[in-house]
């Protein structure tokens, strides 16, 4: 059985949590009114930012455990959904793994929001699915979800001309 869409099972996630806040003012006698529309709405932006950015997102965990990317992340590496689950080493050139393992391990005990690559940005490189490695400009924010769960964003965009 195929694996659900993301973006729907966002939406689902939404619409839930919509219906049990309704249900739960409702029972308490209050008004929902603007102020839950409006928590929605920004919850559906927050879902279409993600989904149409110009820039290739990757969210991954700690681990290095590709966990959501979007449809400019799919064009850009040449890897569909299929990358869920997997290490996000695969985007890395062989050469170049053991290092950025090591590199990411220590993002990860201090996460802040940077430039990936300081002082030798020339150098970054994605490797697409097939085989041909492309220059690309790397940042880097550390996120967290409702329940705690630490992540990292990484913004990605090729790097073009000279």
């Amino acid at each position: 059985m195929p694996e659900p869409d993301i973006d729907q099972q966002i939406a689902d996630v939404i619409g839930d949590a919509t219906k049990a806040i309704t249900s739960l003012l409702a029972t308490a006698g209050m008004v929902a009114g603007d102020k839950l529309q409006d928590t929605v709405d920004e919850l559906n932006l927050g879902v279409a930012l993600f989904r149409h950015s110009p820039d290739a997102l990757l969210v991954v965990r700690g681990d290095g455990t590709v966990m959501i990317i979007n449809a400019e992340a799919e064009r850009l590496t040449g890897y569909g959904r299929e990358i869920r689950g997997t290490n996000i080493g695969l985007l890395v050139p062989a050469a170049l793994r053991a290092r950025h393992e090591k590199l990411r391990a220590q993002y990860t005990a201090a996460p802040v929001v940077r430039e990936m690559g300081a002082g030798q940005r020339d150098s970054l490189r994605l490797l697409r699915k097939d085989g041909t490695e492309i220059p690309v400009w790397i940042k880097l924010a550390p996120a967290e979800s409702l329940s705690g769960k630490a992540y990292i964003i990484a913004a990605v965009r090729p790097k073009l001309g000279p």
